[in-house]
Order: structure tokens, then sequence, then C-alpha cells
């Protein structure tokens, strides 16, 4: 059930870091900034404005002008833009256009229509079973049944509501407001108490519910009478019935049905948006995680069960990084901080948008709804889009590709047989773009001197095949093709009707082979035109595939009932028309069921189970359970990850997954540094084979896919940037270098530039200065550093916490650049004024704690060796991306600044195109240093304003990072004026106190 007042209360503060959400950035195409769960499908709100929808469509609800359910996003018809939110009720949808008109279809109604009476002055709808209430533009509450005046609606003014309504929350049976001053009034039925009011008289006129007359921020009812507030403390309340979300799980004796609000175990604190269906609820946490409790006979708790819970539960691999949440009847949604769209639950009429009608115990994305950053949900959104951000990524042999979200195709590394497809054969260290394939491809695969694209229309094409420099189309496979894989030998296309086709890359040399054996000229028009008689489809796989991968010379399936089988490739190819001889298919031992995917490698298989587990089939080792001995009999579990995996994928020697949580896993050979833990080990018959399963350097989380080349290794992450490790002889890396690297690096051309991935090119700065800007470490999310650089001088300033958990600052006013760092002084400060009072500089202490050194390995990578009162320590940290665009505005504000009547006190503004990340570094009351952040300051001109947070609870530089004890808090606004490049005046309200400073650039 989706709820207006989710882009008033959705508000993430983020402070260094991305996992808090709502950080604003890269926006593809298909980015979203809203989204709405109804009975049996779902709707999304786009970054331009447009409306999405997918799943149930019987009643027209997808608003495509047909009652053809769809298991992926379809267009509603006339909303490709002008529309500022959406509400998914049971069978209908409602948007709220930018001029303020109400616009709803389904309930038999196919395509959008106008509502009477509703064609402008609407701040805000909420749409659920069979009712729609909005919000007007002056406070008001106008409510109709189903989708027009035709159902009896009632355009009235719901009278005894006061003029300063600011949200509204519809149920089936009741409906409640939220005030400005935080009350809550509720009025319907009330056989549950769900009005809470401390009686179950049902009321025509709003009552008031105890004890919420204040210091609420949003709300959210379920269907047959369930109410539910969130605090402005970040905790929640329930009242009303609570056996529709607990029955027969005995959640009356945790949760009982209740006239008066009741505080919820587990979700007292640190909660940021709330919304329930009425079966089940869910809440996004601070820090960007999602827990949910209720009914989850589909999965809709998303912890990888179809248990009810009557506690809340985390949803697999989302402790962090989202944005919003929609929960419908039995499926929720969520959007992340890069603009992707998850879902789990039910699936039966294809409301998850996966392309498939599969329940899901946990988060699987939306498909076409890739990429593209959410701005704070209480802000405009920023529909920027980035010139190359990656959807896909495939690993070659010595080369890899990716695919834009343009649908364009970008290559780089070896070209010795034209494999990059750019009509070359020069190797490249950067991405070039594949000639002829700027848009229209829907996925790619690279094999060993080839790749192949599989094209919007179902067709493929390839390139460095046979020799030749582009792409070229595969003749008999212009179309019904639905999946390609790529191995070092050739290739295999999965068709429409589930059946299998293979053919081998002979390469340039091998034409004349194939030609003096099938009696065809030698060139490339000749293999082409026989190339049809050689697509048979395979023996025994001419239905029922779902899935197909590719090894070296051998080809394995997976059936629709989720087992594994494999058969060999056949070289002799003078037997007859195909190439693949009758081998019939062979059941992998191990891998007859409950298979979800599967990647085939050089001598090994690894399949992805439902349960979320990795087997392997393998020699050599490579199956990960620690042992020597060859699993040629039957496929094992890999040790340690029986569960939690979402990917899987080998090429060459060695294996990856990517985990629910977005982390990277690696095992098998290692002498490139391809398994990315910063090792590198020569002896491959050894240990090297047989190791552990180790974490790759750097991350954890943030990553969207993985592919495995055969001694490279590549990730796509959620902001949509390329990183690559391991083999780099060709420049298959991208890093526009030939250097192994035995960790991560950066694809060049690939910003993405969003959390989770902040090891990315900075944003345009000064030539003088390419190291100013905002610095973490991704690892631990809660402090900084901001560096401002004037030639070869830089100033730090450090935002950290003390012994106890607050927040404190250091700064090394001067550190002169020699080579790549510099070395200064770390000095203390107490003593100053706070903001607010008139500054007295005559109390300000200022002491030398210890020394710092900064050193860089490039602009966006350093570590930073520190001693602070006799105890030193190390942090790893890389420059932080938190927005992108097309264009850099003409004034870059990013610098020191300060007052220069009231040295001692600061702040640091870090501008990313049209968004700027202010610190301001201060003191309390006490004279003690504090520092405060805006977070997400949108540029307007010449001015910006944002939210003012706090952060307490951190650890010190000198103990273990300890995330869980970390506490944000929202303790006011911000406000900056620019008077030119170089003077402003910033006014600010600090938990409560107002004032202003003028401000200038620092200069030292």
């Amino acid at each position: 059930m989706s709820h207006l007042l989710k882009r008033i209360f959705c508000t993430l503060p983020l402070v260094f870091i991305g996992c808090l959400g709502s950080m604003p950035g890269h926006a593809a195409e298909t980015s979203v900034v809203a989204i709405s769960a109804g009975d049996d499908y779902t709707c999304a709100l786009t970054s331009a404005g447009g409306v999405k929808c997918w799943g149930y469509n019987d009643r027209g609800q997808l608003g495509n002008n047909s009652t053809t359910n769809s298991s992926i996003p379809v267009d509603v018809t006339g909303l490709s833009s002008g529309v500022a939110a959406i509400s998914a009720g049971a069978t209908y949808t409602c948007a709220l256009t930018s001029a303020g008109g109400v616009k709803c279809w389904g309930h038999d109604t196919l395509i959008p229509k106008d509502m009477p009476g509703l064609t402008s002055g609407v701040a805000a709808i909420d749409s659920t079973y069979g009712r729609t209430c909005v919000l007007t533009t002056i406070g008001g509450v106008k409510c109709f049944n189903g989708i027009g005046m035709s159902y009896g609606a009632s355009l009235a003014n719901q009278p005894g509501l006061p003029s300063d309504v600011t949200a509204i929350a519809t149920g089936q049976i009741h409906n409640c407001a939220l005030t400005a001053s935080g009350g809550v009034k509720c009025w319907g039925y009330n056989q549950s108490g769900q009005l809470g009011d401390n009686s179950y008289t049902s009321s025509n006129t709003p009552v008031n519910v105890s004890g919420l007359s204040s210091g609420v921020s949003a709300i959210s009812v379920g269907i047959l009478g369930s109410s539910f507030a969130l605090t402005t403390a970040g905790g929640v309340k329930f009242w009303g019935n609570s056996g529709i979300l607990g029955s027969d799980l005995g959640v009356s004796d945790l949760l009982p049905s209740s006239s008066t609000p009741l505080d919820i175990v587990g979700l007292t604190s640190g909660i940021a948006a709330i919304d329930t269906s009425g079966f089940h609820f869910c809440a996004l946490t601070m820090v960007g995680g999602v827990k949910c409790f209720g009914h989850n006979d589909y999965g809709q708790l998303g912890n990888n069960s179809d248990s009810g819970s009557l506690t809340p539960v985390d949803v697999s691999g989302l402790i962090s990084g989202m944005s919003a949440i929609s929960t419908g009847s039995s499926h929720t949604c969520a959007i992340t901080s890069a603009g992707r769209v998850k879902c789990w639950g039910s699936n039966e009429y294809g409301q998850l948008g996966d392309g498939s009608k599969r329940d899901r115990w946990i988060p699987v994305d939306v498909v076409g709804l890739d990429g593209g950053v959410i701005p704070d949900p209480v802000l405009p959104p920023n529909p920027v889009v980035p010139a190359s951000s990656a959807v896909a990524i495939s690993a070659g042999f010595d080369h890899t590709c990716a695919l834009t979200t343009a649908g364009g195709v970008k290559c780089w590394g070896g070209n010795e047989y034209g494999q990059l497809g750019n009509n070359s054969t020069t190797d490249s260290s950067v991405p070039v773009d594949v000639t002829g394939l700027t848009s229209g491809v829907a996925a790619i695969s690279a094999g060993g001197i080839h790749t192949c694209a599989l094209t919007s229309a179902g067709g493929v094409k390839c390139w460095g095949m046979y020799g030749s420099l582009i792409p070229i189309d595969i003749p008999g496979l212009a179309s019904g093709v639905v999946a390609i894989d790529s191995s070092i030998g050739g290739v295999c296309v999965l068709t429409t009707i589930g059946g299998v086709k293979c053919f081998i890359d002979l390469g340039k040399e091998g034409i004349s082979i194939l030609a003096d054996q099938l009696g065809i000229p030698a060139d490339l028009p000749g293999v082409l035109g026989k190339l049809p008689d050689l697509l048979a489809d395979l023996p025994g796989q001419s239905s029922g595939v779902t899935a197909i991968a590719a090894g070296f010379y051998y080809t394995c399936a997976l059936t629709a009932a989720g087992g594994v089988s494999c058969q060999n490739w056949d070289f002799d190819i003078e037997v007859g028309p195909n190439i693949i001889r009758d081998k019939e298919p062979v059941n992998l031992p191990g891998l007859s069921s409950g298979v979800a995917a599967i990647s085939a490698g050089l001598s090994q298989i690894c399949a992805l189970t439902r349960a979320g587990g990795v087997k392997c089939w393998a020699y050599y080792g490579v199956h990960g359970n620690n042992s020597p001995t060859d699993s040629n009999l039957i496929a094992v579990d890999v040790a340690g990850l029986a569960s939690g995996i979402a990917a899987v994928d080998t090429g060459g020697p060695h294996i990856c997954v990517l985990t629910t949580a977005g982390g990277v896993k690696c095992w098998g050979s290692n002498e490139f540094g391809q398994l990315g833990d910063n090792t590198v080990s020569d002896d491959n018959n050894s240990d090297d084979s047989f190791r552990l399963v180790v974490d790759v350097s750097g991350l954890t989380s943030g990553v969207s896919a993985i592919s495995t080349g055969f001694f490279h290794t590549c990730a796509l992450t959620t902001a949509g940037g390329v990183k690559c490790w391991g083999l780099n002889r060709y420049g298959q890396l991208g890093d526009n270098s030939t250097t192994d690297r035995l960790t991560p690096v950066n694809v060049v051309g690939f910003g993405g530039g969003v959390f989770p991935d902040p090891i990315l090119p900075p944003s345009p700065v000064e030539s003088t200065s390419p190291l100013t800007g905002l610095w973490w470490n991704q690892n631990e999310s809660g402090w900084g550093m901001s560096i401002t650089q004037r030639d070869a001088m830089a100033f730090l300033a450090w935002y950290t916490y003390d012994s106890i958990g607050q927040p404190t600052w250091f700064v090394i006013s001067s550190c002169p650049l020699v080579g790549s760092g510099c070395t200064g002084d770390i000095y203390s400060v107490v003593g100053g004024t706070p903001l607010g009072v008139a500054w007295n500089g005559n109390g300000k202490v200022v002491t030398k704690v210890g020394t710092g050194t900064f050193a860089y390995s490039d602009n966006n990578t350093g570590t930073l060796n520190y001693s602070i009162n006799d105890v030193n320590g190390t942090k790893q940290i890389t420059r932080q991306m938190f927005a992108a665009g097309a264009v850099q505005p003409p004034v870059d504000y990013s610098a020191l600044w300060w007052n220069e009547n009231e040295s001692g006190w600061g702040l640091a503004i870090t501008q990313q195109y049209g968004m700027i990340f202010a610190t301001m570094y201060t003191y309390d009351a006490s004279g003690n240093p504090v520092w405060y952040v805006a977070s997400s300051c949108p540029l307007t001109g010449n001015s910006c304003a944002g939210d003012l947070y706090q952060v307490t609870g951190g650890s010190a530089p000198t103990k273990t990072w300890n995330d869980a004890a970390k506490v944000v808090t929202k303790v006011g606004t911000v406000n900056f004026v620019f008077q030119n490049s170089s003077a402003g005046t910033l006014t600010y309200t600090i938990n409560g106190v107002s004032g202003s400073k003028a401000i200038s650039r620092q200069l030292f």
C-alpha cells in the first residue's frame, strides 16, 4: 500500500555516507523517485515525471490501454512526463500532476482520465482498496470511492479537519490526517479502535488520537482497521486491529488490538519511514535499511523465508542504501539510493517486475529500472543523466565490454582479433565505442576473442568472430533470441521457445579450415552463408530451457524444474552440419533441482541455488570447498556460501560471487591478483587452486553485477560505475594503464558517481586544487574529512568523535604538498562560541595534539596516517561522490569558508554539479568542538537550502569503528546565498536558535 505522505517523511540524512540514502547524484533515464505497490501490481514514478507499472492488469490498472498482465514495467499511456506523485490502490491508480490535477486509471478504465473537480489545487493523493483521498493546497481533504463520480463520490471537504493538514492516509474503512503541529486525527469505522480515541465508537468526523496531539512526522493505515504513526523521535506507534497483521501468528500477545497508541517492540527509535498494507508492515531505518513484520505467506517480509514474524526482521541484503518503501497486499518494494527498484514477495501476476512470475523471498531488481539516483524526497528531483553509466558488464579472455544506459556498447583491452569492435586491431586501455552500437542493445557477452550482443529486437550481432572488426549480424539469428552466452570457444543462444543453439568461433585463421571442410569460399561471407545450416537446436535441448551457460567447448542448460544438464561440443566438422555431434545432454549429479542460475568456466560449473547458496562441479579443486579432490562426481557446496548469494560467475580458473548485500567474494587461481584481495600466488597447482573464498578488497557492498574473465574480474556498481582487477597486460581493466591490479580500480569513463561507490573521478575543480573535496572511508560511514587545496598547500578538517561518541573535530591547517602527499601538525580547538551567540574569541584555546600524513595514489584514493595524543593509526580514505550532471555550473563554490572576524570556526563546502554538501565545524554551549552537516543542498541560481544534521555515537579515531552506535538527528536548516564566487551569507536554525553569518572564502 502506497501513501502520499512518503514524499514528505522519507527524509534520510546523509553524513559522509551513501548508506543513509537520499543522496542526490547521477540519474539514468529510468531512475525512480517514487514507488507505490497496489494489490497485485506496482507503479513507479521516474525522474522525468513519467509513470511505469507492472503486474496484474485485469482491470486496466497498468494504464497501458490493455488488460494483459506484465512482469516487466510498461509505460502508462499519456504519462511520460508531468507527474509529481502516484498512489496505487486495489485495482486502480491515481497520479498527481505537476499542475495539481488528478488523473486515475484502472477499475475498467484502461488509460488515465482526469478526475472531475480535481483538475487543479491538489497537493497530495492517497489511494487504497476502493477509495482515494486528496489533500488540497489550502489544507483541506476530499475523498471519493472507486475511480470517479459514477461510484457515488462526494468531493465536499471532509468536515471537522483543521486547515493545516499536511498528510493523509487512506484505509478501506477509516482514514487519518496529520496536522502541521504533528497531531493525528482519524475518522470512519472504529470496531477495532483504529480511530485511536480510547473508544470503539465509529465517527464520521475526525477525532483526536489519544496521546498524539504532537510529535508525529508520518502516518500509515492498512485495510480492516490498522493504524501506524512515525514519531519525530524516530519511533513507531500502533493502534487498531492487530489481528489482520498477525492472525495465526499469536501477534495479539505482543501487539494486542488497542484503541490507544502502543509502542512497537524493536521500532522505538531509528526509523525514517513507514508503510503498511494491513497484512504486513515495513519500516525504513535512518541508515537506509528495511525491517518488516506480519504475514509472510509469499516471502513479503524479505527475510528468505515464508514464516510470519511477530517482531520486525531485517530484509535480506537491505541493511542500508534504501530511500523509500511501499507495501502491497502480499509484496513489498523499495527504492535504492541509486534509483533502482527492488521488490519481493508474491509474484503471481508479475508484480515484482523481474520478468518472471516466481515468488521471491529476498529482494530482486525490477527490470528496466536500473541506476540513476534519488534526490532527497522532500526536494525536487534532479533528473541529470550521466553520459556513460553502465547497466551490464562482461569480461572476456583479455578484454571487457559494458552495456550503457542508452543501450550502447563500449569495450576495452586486447584487440588483436577485433574483439573491441571499433574497426581496428589496436588494444585500448580505456573504453571505446563499438561501431554502430550506440543504442538498441539488450545484453552483451564477451568470449575468448569475440564479443556478441543481443539486440532489443531479439537478434544477435558479433564482432571479433571470424576476423570481423565490426559487429555483423549472425545469419539465422535475426530474431527469436532471449539470451546469449559466449565462452573462449564459441557462442550459445537461448531461443524464445526454450531451445539452445551454439556455434564455434574458430577465429580468422579458422576460416580456411572451415572452408576446406565444408567446401565453401574461404572468406567471411562464405562462412556466414553456411552458418544457418550449423545452427540446429542442440540434441535434447530444443525446449524447456530457461538459462544457458557456455563453457570451454561445452554447454550447460538450466531447466524450468531447476535442474542442470550439460553436453560437450564436437570439434569434428566433417561429420555433418551440426557443430555439436549427437551428444545427448547429461544431468549433473547433485544439481537435479533447486537451481536458480548457472555459470560455466574453464573446467568448472557453478550453480546458484534457490536458497541463495552455491554448488560447484569442477576439476582442479576450484569448487571452493578447501579440498584438493576433483568434484567431477557430484556438485559440492562451496564452504561458507550456503546462503546470502545473489549471483555466481566463472570464466577462467577462478570463480566469484555477488552477495545479497552487494559484496563480492572470489576463490581459485590468483596468479595475477584476479581474486582482488591484494594478494597474488604464482603456484597454481597447490595452495592457490584450493584456497577458500576471500572478500574482494573494498567491495563489501554497492555492487550490482559481476563478470569473470580468464585472468581478470570486473564489477558493476549500483551507481553505474565499473571496477576491475587482475591481469591488465592488454588494458582489460580499463584504467588507462597496463599495470596488473591486486585490488579493484575504476574503469575510465564510467563515473556512476553515486553511493555506495565513492572511489570515482571527481567533479570538475580548479586545476590548481585537484584534491579539494569530501573524503571518507566507505566501510566506516559516519565520519569524514574535507580537504581544501590551494596550489601546493592543503588544509584538512577532520570530522570525527571523542572517546564517548560526541562529535569533535581536528584540523591540519598547514599541510605542504610534496610529491604525492603532505605532512602537518594536528590541532584541537576548544572554548569557542556557539552559533547563535555573539562571537567571543577570548576563550579559544588551540592545542597541538599530534601529526598527520596524507598520501594519495591518485586524486580519488589516499591514506591518512596519524598520531593523536601519542596513539597512532591509519585510515584508508577515498573521495566521496554524491552528485553528477551533464554540465558543471559556471561557479564552483568548493572551498573552505569562514567569517574573517571570527577566526576559530568555519565550514567546508563541496560542490558537485548542482549540489552542495556543507560541513560546519563550530562549538556547543560549553565551548566543546562540534560539527553539523547539510548533506543535500541543491543549488538554485546563486543559493541553496537544506536540512542540517548532527551525528553522535560514532567511534573515536583510535577505536574500532562501531556503526551500530551511530545516531543521526536533524537539528535544523541552513541556507546559503552567494553574492559572488568568494562572498556569501549563511542563514541557519539549529535546535531552535536562528541566526546569520557573513562568510567568505578562506585564503591560506
